[in-house]
């Protein structure tokens, strides 16, 4: 199932610590290139200037890793590498909360959404320039973004906080449509978003717990149906092409959920530990999830797992934490 080609592997996560922010690579030469492995060596990168890099993203187009903060100015809130070690400054046309970003490989396209500002998205090409796009759109919340390439669109989603929960799509990261729909205006806030190419469907969880109907689902990003699912906030969400499952966790919350279709979803209780999980990543070559941890006494945490049901738990050696997220590169 795993090729065997990849013999040096590097994850990367931003960690900040007493006001400054530090990188951090996850290095791991497999010893069986064919099995998932259980556990990650690490070696430190240079510290990033920027206050608080919130997400990032790996193009293979680029060989670039892209990072955007939620906390700097418009000569910092983009920072590129590429190899998660040494890191440069971008300017952005907004001091926005920059919140999430994808690559787009068939436009070539970078695409970012804030949660603040007047106009909450910008594009890049090669992630170092930077420019609003030429339609605003809604000046909602937006916390995710995914790219489908089989439909050719930007899905994004929004909290309840500002103009309201929302979706808007894009063909091309400029011009946005919003949509609407009940299943879109639950009482939930959606936290991510993903594309399913084998299903054909995008699926966005919610961080608001109680309402029983967390999870949404859609074929086109215009019409959405609500998916019963045990409360929780949820608020990340990954998809393994490779097992055909997505795999959903939450702050502070101890259970999994997964699905084989983003439609039927199955608990798995006192899978993890409740801490503050951040947005994760899924290795093909290594055959893993990966995700971080960044607030309180697991902030420099990781928990790793070869099907998204049972998770290894891990402490990343010599870091102070803080961990936000971990994105992955097979070319390293």
């Amino acid at each position: 199932m795993y090729s065997s080609k990849p013999t040096f592997t590097r994850f990367f996560a931003a960690f900040a610590a007493v006001g400054i922010l530090a990188s951090l690579v996850f290095s791991l030469i497999p010893s069986n290139a064919h099995a998932a492995v259980s556990s990650l060596t690490f070696t430190a990168g240079t510290a990033p200037t920027n206050p608080n890099l919130n997400y990032m993203t790996w193009s293979p187009d680029l060989n670039l890793f892209v990072a955007v903060s939620q906390n700097g100015t418009t000569s910092n809130e983009v920072m590129t590498s590429p190899d998660g070690i040494t890191w440069t400054n971008r300017d952005v046309p907004a001091a926005n909360r920059w919140h999430q970003i994808v690559w787009s490989h068939e436009l070539g396209l970078f695409v970012a959404v804030a949660n603040s500002g007047t106009n909450r998205v910008m594009t890049s090409t090669d992630g170092i320039t930077w420019i609003a796009a030429t339609s605003t759109p809604p000046a909602n919340n937006w916390l995710a973004v995914t790219w489908s390439p089989a439909l050719g669109l930007f899905a994004a989603v929004s909290e309840l906080t500002g103009l309201g929960r929302s979706v808007m799509t894009s063909p091309d990261g400029n011009n946005w449509t919003t949509r609407t729909g009940s299943a879109i205006t639950a009482a939930n806030d959606w936290e991510d978003i993903k594309w399913s190419s084998s299903l054909g469907l995008f699926v966005a969880v919610s961080t608001t717990s109680g309402t029983g109907n967390d999870i949404m689902t859609s074929p086109d990003g215009i019409n959405w149906t609500s998916r019963t699912i045990t409360d929780g906030a949820w608020d990340n969400l990954i998809w393994s092409p490779d097992l055909g499952i997505f795999v959903v966790y939450g702050f502070n919350n101890t259970s999994v959920v997964t699905s084989t279709d983003g439609i039927n979803w199955t608990t798995h209780t006192n899978a993890i530990d409740s801490h503050n999980w951040q947005p994760g990543d899924w290795s093909p070559e290594l055959g893993v999830f990966v995700a971080v941890a960044n607030t309180g006494s697991s902030s420099n945490e990781y928990m790793i797992s070869p099907d998204g049901i049972t998770w290894t738990i891990t402490v990343i050696p010599g870091t102070p934490g803080g961990n936000y997220k971990t994105a992955y590169s097979p070319a390293l």
